[in-house]
């Protein structure tokens, strides 16, 4: 009954939700008609973003761009807004500081927190929240010849020279309308601005429908991430685990994620089927108390070791005792687009 009464009430919030979307629309009218002002940095700007709320796979992305940039010995840096954070002023931190295990969550965010070891020789990592101040600070401290906006695609202050949007399939909107309504943050004609479009997380047969209907509505590259299953390392130590030590124990799994089924399917790809789950809000704190409910939980349910994401273990590295640390395992993931190549392919005909 409450749940027939809520979905009663958010239908009857429509007129609101049509007021939400044109606020929306013209805030980009504004910018597009040059009302709004957009500044430029001098160097190019990638952006990567979306036009939904959290979990689409910004951040794997990102990391696997400054994983290929590194590869290909280019000087780049990443700007980020650096949600989760407790310190409020700008900070800028060389790649050097990234190999020296500066990577504090609680000083720079969950996000910055996982670029930082990632950072091309000769990169920087800048987080504010006036992208366009911090990227000229950036610029001036290192010598940069690119940068990667995180969560860029609504941050229209900052002028770019390519927006590379993803879509989370399993959660697209088939309606216009803005969240409540569903997970749309941004209008679906938002993505006429977009170079590339990335479809996560949908199953074959929807992934392929909308594929087909963006192509052909925007005439722009729509391919296809997937997330793949890396296997599991030590939360102490890094130790990679090898696949036949995963037969014989018994798993919970915890996260703090916006998308925390994606992390369960994960999961299950490995063939492992969690006796415990606990799923804390997206940018969650970690405390010592929230580390003996999880595994008081845990070993009640019969689970042994208890699994995080990466996302999660840059903040409880910061706060396990070495005893809870020896339990914890990370799932790492790899991410890689459909076509191969597709992507590096771009990215080379318009900047290198």
């Amino acid at each position: 009954m409450m749940l027939l009464l809520l979905n009663a009430l958010k239908w009857l919030l429509v007129p609101l939700g049509m007021l939400h979307w044109a606020a929306v629309w013209l805030r980009n009218r504004c910018y597009d008609w040059g009302i709004c002002r957009s500044r430029r940095l001098a160097v190019p700007v990638i952006s990567i973003g979306n036009i939904q709320m959290g979990g689409t796979g910004k951040t794997p992305l990102v990391i696997a761009l400054l994983d290929w940039l590194r590869r290909e010995g280019i000087a780049a840096g990443v700007l980020t807004r650096g949600y989760g954070r407790q310190a409020g002023a700008p900070l800028m931190l060389g790649a050097m500081e990234g190999a020296s295990g500066n990577a504090d969550p609680a000083r720079l965010g969950d996000e910055p927190a996982l670029f930082l070891p990632h950072l091309p020789p000769g990169g920087a990592l800048g987080v504010g929240a006036d992208r366009h101040a911090v990227g000229s600070q950036l610029l001036r401290a290192y010598p940069l010849s690119l940068l990667l906006l995180d969560d860029g695609f609504q941050h229209r202050k900052l002028q770019r020279d390519l927006d590379i949007c993803l879509i989370d399939v399993s959660r697209w909107a088939v309606h216009p309308f803005l969240f409540p309504f569903s997970y749309l943050r941004d209008i679906k004609g938002s993505l006429r601005r977009a170079h590339a479009i990335i479809l996560t997380k949908g199953d074959d047969a929807a992934t392929a429908r909308l594929q087909a209907q963006l192509q052909e509505k925007y005439r722009i590259p729509v391919w296809r991430g997937r997330y793949e299953a890396a296997g599991l390392e030590a939360l102490a130590d890094g130790r990679a685990v090898e696949p036949d030590e995963l037969s014989d124990r018994k798993f919970g799994a915890v996260c703090g994620i916006a998308n925390p089924a994606h992390f369960m399917a994960q999961l299950s790809a490995l063939g492992i089927a969690p006796l415990y789950q606990h799923f804390f809000p997206d940018h969650h704190h970690y405390t010592l108390q929230d580390l003996r409910l999880v595994f008081a939980e845990a070993e009640a349910a019969g689970a042994e070791q208890v699994i995080v994401t990466t996302k999660d273990a840059v903040k409880l590295r910061k706060i396990a005792p070495p005893e809870v640390a020896g339990k914890l395992l990370v799932l790492n993931i790899r991410f890689r687009i459909d076509p191969p190549g597709a992507l590096e392919a771009l990215l080379r005909a318009r900047f290198f």
